[in-house]
């Protein structure tokens, strides 16, 4: 469990890196957009002005040439200036408005790279709350890790010692096995050799019976010689 806990902090942790990366290389479009934006506008606005520039040039030289002219050339050079600054002031309200738009769009792209600013925080304070909180659940798998430890040591100390017992036991065990069989072997011998004494004796004391009954028979069969006289 303890492995398994390690496991998922490790890819909580590259979440958090990939997270913090992504955000990263966000934030890098964004800018990289942004300076687009900026260039494309400045070019446009240069283009415009320049153009603008020209056209202006354009038209005072055009009115300086036909001013010894009729007076009609005269109005009517005025009318194509007055028609040109016309339409100079309506390019130049339409770049304002397209000014002001990509001025807005810069504006929601910045509230945008606030927005998952502000999300990337959430996200990561959660993800570090859930860290601190599986390293919390870590310490406290340790800590009862290293008390089983200390108790299976234990353990296994009192099954050492149980084992040891078990085994002075089953020696004592053997040797009165061994003892009893001593005895037996010893109890039997006795007998044998008490048996042995005992027949030899009976039969001792058969043999003597058996000689004196002989004794006796020898005796009353042949008659003892008479003394002689003097």
């Amino acid at each position: 469990e303890w492995k398994t806990n390690s496991e998922e902090v490790a890819k909580l942790t590259k979440k958090l890196n990939s997270l913090r990366k992504e955000r990263e290389e966000r934030r890098l479009e964004l800018e990289k957009e942004l300076e687009e934006l900026k260039r494309d506008f400045d070019a446009k606005k240069k283009e415009l002005n320049d153009k603008q520039e020209l056209e202006e040039k354009k038209v005072e030289n055009e009115l300086n040439e036909h001013a010894e002219r009729s007076q009609k050339h005269i109005e009517k050079l005025v009318a194509e200036r007055d028609a040109l600054l016309k339409r100079r002031e309506e390019k130049k309200q339409e770049y304002v408005e397209q000014e002001n738009c990509m001025k807005a769009s810069i504006d929601s792209v910045s509230s945008e790279i606030q927005q998952l600013s502000r999300e990337f925080e959430a996200e990561l304070k959660k993800k570090e709350d859930e860290i601190e909180e599986m390293q919390l659940r870590l310490e406290k798998q340790k800590t009862r890790r290293k008390e089983l430890e200390k108790h299976f040591q234990k353990v296994d100390k009192n099954n050492f010692e149980k084992q040891q017992e078990e085994n002075a036991l089953k020696a004592v065990l053997e040797l009165e096995k061994k003892a009893m069989a001593l005895l037996d072997n010893g109890a039997t011998q006795m007998q044998k050799l008490y048996r042995g004494v005992r027949d030899r004796k009976l039969v001792k004391k058969l043999k003597a019976k058996s000689k004196k009954k002989r004794g006796k028979k020898k005796g009353k069969g042949v008659k003892a010689p008479k003394a002689k006289k003097k």
